[in-house]
């Protein structure tokens, strides 16, 4: 997990790469960049949802959600974030 430092870093980074793409001359392109971000939210707005109704489905129990994550494709990514420490 992102210390608190890195996680003001990539904030920071962020703010930057959009005031670098607001300055971009073209309108359409600022207009495509935007529709881009935007795209990019909402998926990843999607998939924290997606994450939290498994959590609620199968509880808090690490290796019952590794093992609920495994069966719906989504190992190894979310085991990584329980901890749980089983080998399929």
């Amino acid at each position: 997990m992102a210390g608190e430092g890195e996680f003001q870093g990539r904030i920071e980074r962020i703010e930057e790469l959009i005031h670098r793409l607001e300055a971009i001359p073209d309108a359409a392109q600022r207009n495509q960049m935007r529709e881009l971000l935007q795209a990019v939210l909402e998926l990843h707005g999607a998939a924290l949802e997606r994450m939290l109704a498994i959590v609620a489905e199968v509880g808090t129990r690490s290796c019952a959600l590794a093992t609920h994550c495994y069966a719906t494709r989504w190992w190894p990514a979310c085991c990584c974030y329980t901890g749980c420490t089983r080998t399929i």
